[in-house]
């Protein structure tokens, strides 16, 4: 056993060298809280020092436009500042950001940090399990639980940083059913608007799961219709502006019917026409999926009711996923996160059948192999760019190779100042 005191003064003095070696140690040991807290130091480090990207950009250039030098009270009563979403989250977090001027780095390191802390926030509630010894087949499906979101999609601020808020609080309440993580749960609105759909997959859920056969029948009749719906490819947009047009998160997207019309053939020829390798990543990612279940129900596996409901809300979001096809952002988030509910239950649903499953295990193993590493290699392809940069493996917070002796930004940040 190593002493927490000393672990963390080692961390520390490498991350003063190398913040890339200290973040492979924490990841080595990440059981532990000191581990843990080092790889927030990391994401500071990684944030501040990778370009800023997709809305992280855009917020940021929000915040020196519509915020910087401006009363509180005044910057509420702007109706600008709203453009970039009317919900709380970016608002209060660039108010605060704004104070001090915060250079590209240091908001980009501060976004980052967020991130990182509420997916720690949902990847501790698997603690119960993955505290005690693992075997390589639960580790595995532990890791791709990780990597269905991509990391990087903390550049996009506010959506992904809610759901992770949802999901941490919706496991908490799975493990100690208390009703008050559900009601902590709806947080997730606050960052992002459109994230009402989690909510709303968690009540049609419970009411299906309290129907018992008959909410059975009913959650599998509207999933084979979602998938005629899917086909057809109808906008359920339109739709929802006829009886809900207060909606939020419709007003900036949505202001008649020929730019819908033309933001639907956009979607199309994105999908027809963009990269079938990063397209499909979620959907191979299922496949492979069901075939462990297909292994998991041939073995005859014992599903523990507490978490069974995890497996019921991955069918409720591919349903509302399927029902929203039309709308490529809208699929794509929620088919995404219906994902990775999916793997939360094949990683707690393996872990308590292992001794079950040991004749089927090297099945399993390469069954989950195949999503463990297209999962991992289309995040570290996409983004080699940045992951191969002298700075990420030789820098540290005082001296970037890029730039030279630094207070605040990393190489890549020149051409934002």
């Amino acid at each position: 056993m190593y002493s927490k005191g000393k672990y963390a003064l080692f961390l520390l003095a490498l991350t003063i060298i190398s913040p890339l070696a200290a973040f492979l140690i924490a990841l080595r040991f990440y059981k532990s809280s000191v581990s843990q807290f080092f790889m927030l130091v990391f994401a500071y480090y990684f944030g501040s020092h990778i370009a800023l990207g997709w809305d992280l950009t855009n917020h940021y250039l929000d915040m020196r436009e519509y915020y910087w030098g401006r009363p509180v009270r005044d910057i509420l009563n702007d109706p600008r500042i709203y453009f970039m979403g009317g919900d709380y989250y970016h608002v209060i977090l660039k108010i605060i950001m704004s104070r001090f001027k915060a250079s590209p780095a240091v908001f980009a390191g501060v976004v980052a940090t967020i991130y990182a802390s509420v997916f720690l926030f949902f990847f501790n509630q698997l603690k119960d399990f993955y505290n005690s010894y693992m075997p390589v087949l639960c580790g595995m499906l532990l890791l791709c639980v990780v990597c269905v979101v991509p990391y990087n999609w903390y550049n996009g601020v506010r959506f992904y940083t809610g759901f992770f808020v949802f999901a941490g609080f919706y496991m908490k309440f799975l493990k100690s059913r208390k009703w008050i993580y559900l009601l902590l749960s709806l947080v997730c609105m606050f960052f992002h608007f459109a994230l009402i759909i989690l909510p709303l997959a968690m009540i049609i859920n419970r009411l299906l799961y309290k129907l018992s056969k008959t909410g059975t029948i009913i959650r599998y009749s509207l999933f084979f219709i979602s998938c005629i719906y899917r086909v057809l490819n109808v906008d359920f947009v339109p739709l929802l502006l006829k009886y809900f047009p207060n909606l939020p998160f419709l007003k900036m997207s949505v202001t008649n019917t020929t730019i819908r019309k033309n933001v639907v053939k956009a979607m199309a020829e994105f999908r027809a026409k963009g990269n079938i390798f990063y397209l499909y990543r979620d959907y191979l990612l299922l496949f492979f999926g069901l075939l462990i279940g297909v292994v998991l129900l041939a073995s005859r596996a014992n599903f523990r009711s507490k978490y069974t409901v995890l497996f019921g809300m991955f069918v409720t979001l591919f349903t509302l996923a399927n029902f929203g096809y039309a709308d490529l952002t809208f699929n794509e988030r929620t088919f995404k996160i219906a994902v990775l509910f999916y793997y939360c239950f094949l990683f707690v649903t393996v872990y308590n059948n292992y001794e079950l499953l040991r004749r089927r295990r090297v099945t399993l193993i390469v069954l989950t192999l195949v999503p463990l590493t297209y999962s991992i290699l289309t995040q570290l392809v996409e983004q080699r760019d940045y992951l191969l940069h002298i700075d990420l493996f030789l820098g540290n917070f005082f001296y970037d190779w890029h730039g030279g002796l630094t207070r605040y930004h990393g190489g890549f940040y020149h051409k934002y100042m």
